[in-house]
C-alpha cells in the first residue's frame, strides 16, 4: 500500500510545512486571544451579578439584613472590584482576593468567636448616634455566643451557568470567523 509513504513524503513538502507552521502559529494566537476575550467579557458579566442582584436569570438573591438601599452585596463595593480572572494555561480562573467572598458565593455557616463579637461591639458604639438599625444589628450581633451558627446564605456570583457557556460560544465563533476571514495561506 503506498498511502503511508506519500502521505509521510507530502508532510516534507515545503509548501505544507509553511502552512502547517503559519496555521499553528496563528491557532496558538487564536487559543489566546479566546481566552483573554472571555476573561474580560466573563468578569463584566460577573461583576454584574451585583447591579442584576441575583446569579444571571436564576432569580434574586436573599436580602441582607442590614443592606443599605436595597444594595445587598454592594455596601462597600469591595467584593464586586476584587473579581479577577487570570488565564492559566489553556483556561481561565475567576476568583476574589476577599476572605469572606467564598462564604457569600457559596453560603454555609460561621462560627461566632470572641473576636468577632469585640468587632460588633466596636460597631455597635461607633454607629448608634449615626444609624439606630444598624446599631441595633450589631448589638444582636454581638450578644451572640461565643461558638453559635450563624448562617450566611448562598448569594451567588461567580460560577457556571448557562450564561457562562453561551458567552463563551459567542466569543470563540466570533474569533474564529475573524481568523479564517484574515487568513492568509503563504505562497513557496
Amino acid at each position: 500500500m503506498l498511502r503511508l509513504p506519500f502521505l509521510l513524503g507530502l508532510l516534507r513538502t515545503t509548501k505544507l510545512q509553511k502552512i502547517i507552521e503559519t496555521t499553528k502559529f496563528f491557532m496558538e494566537n487564536l487559543i489566546k486571544k479566546i481566552l483573554n476575550d472571555a476573561k474580560v467579557e466573563l468578569e463584566e458579566e460577573f461583576r454584574e451579578n451585583f447591579h442584576r442582584k441575583g446569579f444571571f436569570e436564576e432569580g434574586t438573591w436573599e436580602h441582607s439584613i442590614r443592606g443599605k438601599r436595597g444594595r445587598t452585596m454592594l455596601d462597600s463595593g469591595n467584593l464586586l472590584r476584587s473579581i479577577s480572572g487570570e488565564v492559566k494555561g489553556e483556561s481561565i480562573e475567576f476568583s476574589s482576593s476577599l476572605p469572606y467572598a467564598s462564604i457569600h458565593n457559596e453560603g454555609g455557616e460561621i462560627t461566632v468567636t470572641q473576636r468577632m463579637k469585640n468587632f460588633f461591639w466596636a460597631k455597635h458604639i461607633q454607629s448608634r448616634d449615626i444609624n439606630a438599625k444598624d446599631a441595633e444589628f450589631f448589638k444582636a450581633m454581638a450578644l451572640k455566643k461565643v461558638g453559635s451558627k450563624i448562617k450566611i446564605p448562598k448569594r451567588q456570583f461567580i460560577g457556571e451557568h448557562q450564561k457562562v457557556f453561551d458567552t463563551i460560544d459567542k466569543i470563540v465563533l466570533e474569533n474564529l470567523d475573524e481568523y479564517f476571514k484574515n487568513l492568509k495561506i503563504p505562497k513557496s
